[in-house]
This record gives structure tokens, C-alpha cells and sequence, in this order.
């Protein structure tokens, strides 16, 4: 039996990194909504090519990790987006 994550909304933090991009390929396969974090825009817009390919699609959001009211405002807008 496949696993199926639909309907549910995955944060990936490094998402553009390699296991990041197969973390996120996985669970958009598995019926997710991806939300990926990235540092490098330059990595998150390959990202964005090798997913439209596919026919594929993501948010990409610019944060910090390391940052924590960058990590708050991360968490105040998923809550907006997504409802939770």
C-alpha cells in the first residue's frame, strides 16, 4: 500500500539542497502540498524549473532558519496560506 500524504501541507527547511529536492519530489508525489525553504535563490529557482517539468509546483519561501522571528514570520504566513 503507498503512503499518501494528502491534503496535508509539508514544510521542508534546505529544500533546495540534494536530499532536500528528493524529500520534496516525495511528498509532492505522495499528495502533499510542499512548502520548501531555501537560502540560495540561485538553487530555489532550479528547483522551481526541474518541478515545472515535471509538472510539478511548490512555495518556495526565502528564510533563515537560523533566524527566529524569520522563522516566526514563516510560521504567521504557513497559518495564513494554508489555514494551519
Amino acid at each position: 500500500m503507498a503512503a499518501t500524504l494528502s491534503g496535508k501541507v509539508v514544510l521542508i527547511t534546505g529544500g533546495t539542497g540534494a536530499l532536500g529536492q528528493a524529500v520534496t519530489l516525495a511528498v509532492l508525489h505522495a499528495g502533499a502540498r510542499a512548502v520548501v525553504t531555501y537560502r540560495n535563490k540561485a538553487h530555489a529557482d532550479a528547483l522551481r524549473s526541474e518541478l515545472a517539468d515535471r509538472g510539478l509546483t511548490c512555495d518556495l519561501e526565502q528564510v533563515d532558519v537560523t533566524d527566529s522571528a524569520a522563522v516566526a514570520r514563516l510560521v504567521d504566513w504557513l497559518l495564513a496560506r494554508h489555514g494551519r
